[in-house]
């Protein structure tokens, strides 16, 4: 059977709903201190499109904050309004170009004729038509919106949030608080998901999207190649291309072009930095074999008896 969590506004509106889970790159704009444990009316505020028993018995388990906090945690998170609006216009485009590419010129028949009054639609939708469809959606407004499965049935281009339900759902939420007022109510209710034990009430957001981002950034994250200096990056670099082409893409090597500190000393304090930045990729540093280096390589705090060693991260 299934379970499932559902974010809603405070007045009770749904913004998307996940089965038996919660994508974990949503759950990280959630953090603990967010939790709240709701009964009766004041939760019956966020459950009443659904809810029909008695209102004391409704209750809200979850995570509990601001559409202007949201807002910020998507911007630091890179979810932005330019984000929002590229991802529009190109799901959008993907739109227009799939039904021209199978629409059949000759064809008359119904289906046609409703691909053909769709392709049109889709071409009248702009980013500012669109984001002001959210904005009629979410402030109550009587205008009719158009679903997509409604939209597919009956040749017309799908408005509001459904424009983007088949998309990451934190561009749905971007599109919801960019319309919102900074202090309305957003809820990640839980509750059935906690009932259904897929969770438990101790959850942390944070830590429960830990694994599954560590594992996607193992498996995808460039290595960083560290040197001395500009010239050792570029030897290397010039090497690759040589010996080991197809690998060209697949290493980095930082550009030192607008700076001129080099040597063992600043690479040491570079690997310091990227390490307390905690740095997600793999970390080669490649010191010369030289007396500067041996200095610096035998500090303590960097290699030797307390040699710092973290996951991924190597010396040379």
């Amino acid at each position: 059977m299934s379970s499932y969590a559902t974010v809603y506004l405070g007045d009770g509106s749904e913004i998307c709903t996940f089965r038996n889970g919660v994508d974990e790159l949503f759950f990280l704009l959630f953090t603990r201190a967010d939790w709240v444990e709701l009964t009766g009316e004041a939760a019956h505020r966020f459950v009443r499109t659904w809810f029909d028993g008695p209102i004391e018995e409704a209750h809200v388990t979850g995570f509990r904050t601001t559409a202007g906090v949201l807002r910020d945690r998507l911007d630091v998170l890179d979810v932005t309004r330019d984000e929002l609006k590229t991802e529009f216009e190109r799901v959008r485009d993907d739109e227009i170009d799939t039904i021209t590419y199978f629409l059949e010129p000759d064809a008359d028949d119904d289906f046609t004729k409703l691909r053909r009054q769709e392709l049109e639609a889709l071409r009248q939708v702009s980013w500012e038509s669109w984001i002001g469809d959210v904005r009629t959606e979410l402030h109550g407004s009587p205008r009719r919106l158009v679903d997509r499965e409604r939209a597919r049935h009956a040749g017309e281009a799908p408005t509001g949030l459904s424009f983007l339900e088949e998309q990451d759902p934190r561009l749905l939420l971007r599109a919801a608080v960019e319309v919102l007022d900074a202090d309305t109510i957003v809820v990640l209710d839980l509750a059935d998901l906690l009932d259904g034990e897929y969770l438990t009430p101790d959850v942390d957001p944070r830590e429960h999207a830990q694994p599954f981002i560590s594992y996607t950034m193992r498996g995808g994250l460039v290595p960083i190649v560290l040197t001395e200096g500009r010239f050792d990056a570029e030897v290397l670099s010039a090497a690759l291309r040589i010996r080991r082409p197809h690998l060209v893409d697949y290493l980095r090597f930082p550009d030192f072009s607008t700076k001129n500190e080099g040597g063992a000393a600043a690479l040491r304090q570079t690997v310091r930095a990227f390490a307390a930045a905690g740095i997600p990729n793999r970390v080669v540093a490649l010191f010369d074999n030289d007396t500067a280096a041996r200095d610096v390589l035998n500090r303590p705090g960097f290699v030797g008896g307390s040699r710092p060693w973290k996951r991924g991260w190597s010396y040379a």
